[in-house]
């Protein structure tokens, strides 16, 4: 009897110990976020001349770039290899948002590379580039988390620039970190995603697309 007792309490021992890990919530650590920087050394370097030259920041980019630095790397691998994104060399790094107020505000992005459709204007053109590219974009952000803790930083921003008879054309997406978050989260849909952005045009003003 004693020994039948004895076996009761170990199972029931065990079955308390397997249900209480399997309920238990899972504590994020630094080790436990899917960071981009977690990509290899070897995916890091093939990217090295794709970040913005750190002498050429002004305003305090440079901090946010020295310290997230493997950060921006993954980025620009993730985009090359995983979003087959044509980013444009010595562009991954941290901009200044011009159009904001106070306390100097800036956001991790890039340029894109873009080939451009001339059967289309401007404003359309801008639209499809934006719902070809941008929410696959918008997905590879939740590997930001690290990087948008940081007071100021907002979110991100992508440039698609192009060539239109030898001038070059672009505009701008500004994406906040908020908005991404909750995209990725599945709270908002692509569609409200860039709804909620700010994107501006070739002159740096703000622009409406029929997004």
């Amino acid at each position: 009897m004693k020994h039948t007792n004895c076996l009761i309490a170990i199972l029931m021992s065990v079955v308390m110990l397997t249900s209480y890990n399997a309920y238990r919530p899972l504590l994020a650590s630094d080790e436990d976020e899917p960071v981009i920087k977690k990509c290899s050394y070897g995916e890091r370097k093939k990217y090295r001349d794709y970040l913005i030259d750190i002498n050429l920041y002004t305003g305090g980019g440079n901090l946010l770039h020295e310290k997230y630095s493997d950060e921006l790397l993954c980025l620009a691998f993730s985009m090359s290899e995983k979003q087959d994104i044509s980013l444009v060399k010595q562009s991954v790094g941290f901009y200044h948002d011009r159009l904001s107020s106070g306390d100097r505000v800036y956001y991790i992005g890039f340029d894109v590379s873009a080939e451009y459709d001339g059967k289309l204007d401007y404003g359309r053109f801008c639209t499809r580039l934006i719902r070809e590219n941008v929410s696959g974009i918008a997905e590879e952000a939740v590997q930001l988390e690290r990087v948008f803790r940081e007071k100021n930083v907002a979110g991100m921003v992508i440039t698609f620039r192009w060539d239109n008879s030898g001038e070059e054309s672009n505009f701008t997406i500004w994406l906040k970190s908020a908005d991404l978050r909750l995209y990725n989260n599945g709270n908002i849909t692509a569609s409200e995603l860039y709804q909620r952005s700010t994107i501006t045009g070739s002159s740096g003003r703000v622009i409406l697309l029929p997004i």
